[in-house]
């Protein structure tokens, strides 16, 4: 993983990524996965 969960509720997560904090739906499969998986 690219950065710490900062917050996850329901299908929404908040992540700290390269840029700074990012929101986004868990369930996005093409934005999502990148951010969770490249941290961008």
């Amino acid at each position: 993983m690219a950065g710490e969960v900062l917050l996850e509720t329901g299908p929404v997560r908040l992540r700290r990524c390269r840029h700074g904090p990012m929101m986004y739906f868990s369930t996005d499969r093409i934005v999502g996965r990148s951010l969770d998986v490249y941290g961008e």
